[in-house]
């Protein structure tokens, strides 16, 4: 999949104090072979000393007459300082929901799944730091986006790896030409 973002107006966000109300969002188109697959929709809003994000996606994938469609729908809450508190995540495929909540507290994750209309719940130790939307985000204001800036980040999606983060490597590259709606623009790969 290839992503592109749409940033239209956008003002930069203090790390370490947001503004209060909504201060990002993003639409990011998602293509596969070179055809438009569907969209990512990201907002992201500070809630007192909580920031919560909603990332919306749509996929349509089709080969033949066979088409899947997926929609994932997943808000997260974290502190100002990044660290995940809780989320939940809704994905459907195929008409099936799997619903996913959970919270992170006292060195651990629980987490309930339902599916099929079963509930379960599992609870998993959290060793190592992990950051979810607005710590990423965050961390990569930090970092700058300066071509050739590369770094790796433990990032928690309890669909990757609900007992601990994965790792992330973000790269960014420098200006280049893509076409977009039948447009010829310029931006950078990250």
């Amino acid at each position: 999949c290839n992503f592109f973002c749409l940033v239209l107006g956008a003002a930069p966000v203090d790390p370490d104090n947001p503004p209060a109300g909504m201060f990002v969002d993003l639409w990011y188109e998602l293509s596969v072979g070179g055809n438009t697959a569907g969209y990512t929709h990201q907002k992201m809003g500070r809630e007192g000393d909580r920031v919560r994000t909603l990332n919306d996606t749509r996929l349509k994938l089709g080969r033949g007459l066979a088409v899947v469609e997926m929609t994932s729908i997943e808000t997260t809450v974290e502190s100002l300082a990044g660290k995940p508190l809780e989320f939940e995540s809704r994905i459907v495929m195929a008409g099936q929901p799997v619903v996913k909540q959970g919270r992170f507290e006292a060195g651990q994750i629980t987490i309930v799944a339902t599916q099929l209309g079963m509930t379960q719940t599992d609870t998993h130790p959290l060793t190592e730091e992990c950051l979810s939307s607005w710590g990423i985000f965050r961390e990569s204001i930090r970092r700058g986006f300066a071509p050739g800036t590369s770094y790796t980040l433990p990032v928690y999606s309890p669909d990757l790896r609900p007992d601990g983060p994965v790792s992330a490597a973000v790269a960014l590259g420098g200006a280049e030409e893509f076409t977009h709606l039948g447009k010829t623009l310029r931006g950078r790969k990250m």
